[in-house]
């Protein structure tokens, strides 16, 4: 009871700490440390003297197949590719625009920009290695079904049913059947 009264008194006494939902507008210079997939990398931000970040950063406004929860095997390939293609084209600096807080914790959402200020969600669009935010993915799509062109397997005639077989009729045995074995 009087832990419940403290924390209450606790939360009407102390004002809460704000937490804005204002993207941070950068440019923020960052150095890349890995690719985790087609479309999250991950970054060291510097963001004050001598004080830098490690954070992840989801590619602002595309969808990559994803590398480690594919939904079908046929989600592979492309992952691997976007993820080389990322490898391919960011060196070892990027800058950060319009910053963000991700869905999940630890992971922010950016618009990366290539020291030549050429937008990487951009370029992967038009490389076909991923797709707009909110798009149809058609990576583990069902493929239509094939025409069967076999021909159809004749039809089997069912074999008559056998006639029911009848069984012997079992004798019933009363005190007056038995009389004539017991006088022996």
């Amino acid at each position: 009871m009087n832990r419940t009264l403290l924390s209450l008194f606790a939360c009407l006494t102390f004002p809460a700490v704000a937490v804005s939902d204002a993207p941070l507008p950068g440019p923020i210079p960052a150095d890349v440390i890995r690719v985790v997939d087609g479309d999250t990398i991950k970054v060291r931000a510097q963001i004050w003297v001598d004080q830098s970040v490690e954070v992840s950063v989801r590619l602002a406004g595309i969808d990559a197949p994803e590398i480690y929860r594919p939904r079908c095997d046929a989600e592979k390939a492309p992952a691997r590719a976007a993820k080389a293609a990322v490898a391919a084209q960011i060196g070892d600096r990027i800058y950060l625009h319009d910053i963000r807080s991700g869905k999940y914790a630890g992971r922010v959402v950016a618009e990366t920009l290539l020291p030549g200020g050429e937008s990487l969600s951009a370029r992967l669009l038009a490389q076909g290695h991923a797709l707009p935010v909110g798009a149809d993915k058609p990576w583990c799509t069902p493929k239509p079904e094939r025409q069967d062109t076999r021909q159809p397997e004749p039809e089997l005639q069912p074999e008559p049913e056998p006639e029911p077989v009848t069984p012997p009729r079992q004798r019933r045995w009363t005190l007056a059947s038995l009389l004539p074995f017991l006088r022996d």
